[in-house]
């Protein structure tokens, strides 16, 4: 495998001809008419909401009248809703109040079946004015939504209200005092140059959902989306490009004043476009630059995080004119469009200075300007916050005067992001400049305010699950627990963690540890401390992840550093060998450095309990990783590799992976199919030697239809394939190293093609039939292999990969299919290659997929890849590529640090080889008569393995901003402890 192929599969503002409304298209929407029950005159409430949703009057937002939810714990997230009819094609905009003190509403539109506009409540107890642009498409009826809480799953008990809905023609639109749009909302700031004119992409569209030959016409036709946009036909998209370079020809130079570019995203691994560039040109060849679209359209409002939604990002701010309209799209995992506007601004932008032409080539200028532009829009997102949470109740009027002045002059300082603040070493690490540290301090000032803390508790000490994803300025929740509690075994790696949350103006360095009553009160040398490091990450989401040890004081003891307004987690990895088994007491947590400050909350009791059980030296599930160290491929280098090697090793990685570039190619062979010349085993020899002790040795020879000249079709291919197998596996042996270990891919996910059925079963055969004990390898991507008329290739492989986000999305069929193939004697693995990497949910992406391996019996775990950083030479600043990065660690070019994806690996494997001694125990108490102990034991597997799995797994889940218990794991890890110690 050389990259990953397999996607997950889970994936015009000039007025329309004809009439339009002129007048909103909702009656009732300010709620003042209402029958019995207080059930809104001309909206659908579901019997799920009986006496949960009714009208009253009790403080509307325009009158007395809103509509009010009071949610019961558990109930169903079901929809107020209504019809109304629409003008296809036509622009329009939804606008809505809504408040709520613990409830996140929402208002949607619906068209088709398909959502097409959403406004959310983010925090605000007081009315919420929220506005959000669409375009009806080709629908010619709407359907209004109100929902009492907006995220997933049954809904919390709450209250929450709903006001002034309405859905008004864009051109007739005009917001209410403080109201905040989601984009641009009012009319065309001019005719659409663009409407039907010719234009170029490059590279081309290869999103296979939607690439189609209409993409020719698609970006300029004035229709829009309907429906999940990428899966659309009208949509246009590329996946994994650097850039989407979109050039219309607007067929004579014309005055510009402004443009758009309307897309999706959210959801699905599919992030915002970071930079998009507009360039002008009279001639084609000649270009100059008109600014940063993305930047330009931040003064209308940014599109939310975590949810999936349409946007528009539009200007009305150019002074350009030109021939030729380019927008150059900064990618990444996905690119998405559906249309570009251009639109005409007076005849006197003709004779506009445009400044200097364009030195450097557009594309060279793409990639310098995509750190800024990604840092810029967070610095653009976290002052909009600050904005934002001034408003909550709580906040004096000095201070939201203050706060809107500081937004300003932060807003500003965030527009002039230099470049030079971001060398080729620079990382991702929040705050990301000192505009940003800024931004979190000013922040600070606000939530202390709005939360009511001062003195000591605007520094606080807490815990919440490991492996959740917080916020960076997350507070704790009021049942937050003073306790930690962590089972293991001697020879494990396990991990806990807590937050410490620094309110105050400055930063402050704490004295952090763990120690235990029984250990003389100190730290002990087997559990290391890391400061959890916040990364900004490809998809324009912050996660926790980042691992680097902790730094040590002049005691000796680790120090972690929070700045101001943020909070810092601090991970602990415990790995016991030489302690006594038995009950250990302590404290976790944290002490201030300075003896200037108060004293903060009191440190939390930890309580550690060590069973006397070891873990195995050597695991039962393997793990490979497309690590390719021999070659220094991706972004391995000479600089890091030793350390990454020694890395992987300490991650129980025991099957290596070699690509074609190390393998001992023949040279040739004679008319009869033997071998001819040597074979030159120095690459492979030194692998070998690095990777000294594995279990497997994987190898992926991307085969073809012939080898050192012979073809398939050649009476001496097999022979010719036979003769090198026998003298690879003869050298293997001289190595110590039984031909058994060797594992070969042949072909890199096959997915149904006739030809490479015919390629790897001819393959198979032959190296079968030379050295039956090396090992054929397969990753078949099949949606539905149980229907595959030629299964010769599965019947051919010893070990079965299939990806494990297509096998948990097949039916049961599919799911028997292998489960029929592994009775038969094959074995399974599982293997995962979706990205970017460090947004998916390390428990659930990387963890939970060896209890998935258990579950359906695969004995080995794949991931691709460990050094694959998108090529950005360091996983530490993905921002500066378009490639979705993978690697599950922190690489630089002489460095290896590492991240909670990877421990989640590891301890996903710890968790495997727990469920194979609780199987192995239950079989132990049936061999020696203890039918009753072995049947609780064989029950609590059952149960072990089903409330943490479910019914099975789910791709949908992928996402660490999707709400998931990530405790259960580590619950049934305790039972089971529990169990083999009875």
């Amino acid at each position: 495998m050389l990259r990953p192929t397999v996607c997950l599969a889970l994936l015009s503002l000039a007025l329309a001809p004809g009439s339009v409304y002129a007048a909103p298209l909702l009656t009732n929407g300010d709620f003042s008419a209402s029958g019995p029950g207080g059930v809104p005159e001309g909206w659908t409430v579901p019997a799920a909401l009986a006496g949960m949703a009714e009208v009253v009057d009790d403080d509307g937002h325009s009158g007395n009248a809103s509509l009010r939810f009071a949610i019961t714990q558990g109930t169903p997230p079901e929809l107020v809703s209504r019809r109304v009819a629409c003008e296809p094609n036509t622009e329009y905009v939804l606008s809505a109040w809504l408040k709520s003190p613990d409830l996140l509403p929402s208002v949607q539109v619906v068209g088709d079946g398909n959502r097409m506009v959403r406004v959310d409540l983010t925090d605000h107890e007081r009315w919420s004015g929220k506005s959000a642009r669409f375009n009806s498409g080709r629908v010619t009826e709407l359907t209004v939504g109100l929902l009492a809480h907006g995220a997933d799953g049954p809904m919390p008990a709450g209250t929450a209200w709903v006001d002034d809905v309405q859905v008004t023609p864009a051109a007739e639109f005009a917001p209410d005092e403080g109201m905040t749009a989601a984009g641009y909302a009012g009319p065309p700031p001019g005719p659409n140059l663009a409407l039907g004119k010719p234009y170029t992409l490059a590279p081309g569209p290869n999103y296979g959902y939607c690439t189609e030959p209409g993409d020719a016409t698609q970006v300029t036709d004035g229709e829009y989306s309907v429906g999940y946009f990428w899966t659309q036909a009208t949509t246009v998209g590329w996946t994994n490009a650097a850039y989407a370079d979109i050039t219309v020809d607007l067929g004579e130079v014309q005055p510009i004043n402004g443009c758009s570019y309307n897309t999706a995203a959210g959801v699905a691994g599919v992030s915002w476009p970071t930079l998009m560039m507009i360039l002008v040109s009279d001639d084609g060849k000649t270009w100059f630059p008109g600014g940063d679209l993305v930047a330009l359209a931040s003064k209308f409002g940014l599109p939310p995080d975590g949810q999936y939604t349409t946007f528009r990002f539009v200007t009305d701010d150019l002074k350009l004119h030109g021939r030729y309209f380019r927008l150059m799209v900064a990618g990444g995992a996905y690119t998405f469009v559906d249309e570009v506007e251009v639109y005409q601004g007076p005849p006197e932008l003709l004779a506009a200075d445009l400044g200097d032409m364009m030195a450097e080539d557009p594309q060279e200028l793409l990639v310098s300007q995509r750190v800024v532009s990604a840092v810029r829009g967070r610095l653009l997102k976290d002052t909009e916050a600050l904005r934002r949470e001034a408003g909550a109740e709580g906040v004096s009027a000095e201070t939201k005067a203050w706060a809107g002045q500081e937004a300003e002059r932060l807003t500003a300082a965030a527009m002039a992001t230099p470049a030079d603040l971001f060398p080729p070493n620079w990382r991702a690490i929040h705050p990301l400049t000192p505009t940003h540290a800024e931004i979190y301090r000013a922040r600070a000032r606000v939530k202390r305010e709005a939360a009511g803390l001062e003195g000591r508790a605007l520094r606080q000490q807490w815990y919440g699950p490991p492996w959740d994803l917080i916020d960076p300025m997350a507070l704790p929740p009021d049942d937050s627990p003073r306790s930690v509690s962590l089972d293991m075994m001697l020879g494990e790696y396990r991990s806990t963690a807590f937050n410490l949350t620094n309110l105050t103006d400055a930063d402050i360095t704490w004295d952090v540890g763990m120690a235990f009553e029984e250990l003389g009160g100190k730290t002990p040398d087997w559990v290391t401390v890391h400061q959890v490091e916040w990364i900004e990450t490809q998809a324009g989401i912050p996660v926790p992840d980042a691992l680097p040890l902790a730094q040590r004081g002049a005691g000796g003891g680790w120090q972690v550093r929070v700045p101001s307004g943020m909070t810092r987690q601090v991970w602990f990895t415990l790995h016991p060998t030489d302690v006594d088994p038995g009950a250990y007491r302590g404290l976790i947590g944290a002490s201030h450095s300075a003896s200037t400050l108060e004293p903060g909350p009191p440190p939390m009791q930890v309580a550690l309990r060590i069973h006397p059980l070891r873990l195995p030296e050597k695991l039962s599930c393997s793990l490979g990783m497309w690590d390719y160290s021999c070659s220094l491929n991706y972004d391995l280098t000479a600089g890091n590799v030793d350390a990454a090697i020694a890395n992987m090793r300490e991650h129980f990685l025991d099957t290596p992976w070699n690509d074609p570039g190390c393998v001992p190619w023949p040279q040739g062979f004679d008319a009869e199919g033997n071998l001819t010349g040597e074979l030159d085993f120095d690459r492979f020899d030194g692998w070998v030697a690095d990777w000294d002790g594995a279990t497997n040795y994987a190898v992926f020879l991307a085969v073809g239809n012939s080898l050192a000249g012979v073809r398939l079709d050649d009476p001496r291919f097999p022979r010719a394939v036979g003769e090198w197998m026998r003298a690879w596996a003869d050298h293997l042996r001289e190595l110590g190293v039984d031909p058994s270990q060797l594992m070969l891919l042949l072909v890199d996910e096959p997915s149904g093609q006739e030809d490479l059925a015919d390629t790897i079963t001819a393959w198979a055969d032959a190296i079968n039939a030379a050295e039956p004990d090396i090992v054929v390898w397969e990753d078949p991507t099949y949606l539905e292999p149980e229907k595959a008329a030629d299964t010769r290739l599965f019947e051919a492989s010893d070990v079965l990969c299939p990806n494990l986000g297509i096998f948990g999305g097949g039916t049961d069929a599919h799911r028997q299919f292998y489960e029929d193939l592994r009775q038969r004697g094959k074995t399974l693995w599982f293997y995962q290659c979706s990205g970017p990497a460090k947004t998916h949910d390390p428990y659930y992406y990387h963890r939970l997929q060896h209890w998935y391996a258990f579950k359906y019996g695969a004995v080995g775990s794949g991931f691709w890849a460990y050094g694959d950083a998108s090529g950005a030479g360091t996983s530490w600043n993905e921002l500066r590529v378009g490639r979705a990065s993978f690697t599950p660690v922190y690489l630089d070019e002489d460095s290896v640090t590492d991240g909670k994806h990877f421990e989640a690996v590891r301890e996903g494997l710890e968790d495997y080889e727990l469920l194979r001694m609780l199987r192995d125990h239950a079989e132990k108490l049936a061999a020696d008569g203890k039918a009753q102990r072995a049947d609780q034991a064989r029950s609590l597997l059952d149960e072990v393995i089903d409330e943490v799995c479910g019914e099975g797994y789910e791709p949908g889940k992928i996402p660490w901003n999707v709400r998931k218990d990530r405790t259960r794991a580590d619950a049934a890890r305790v039972r089971i402890l529990e169990e083999l110690t009875r």
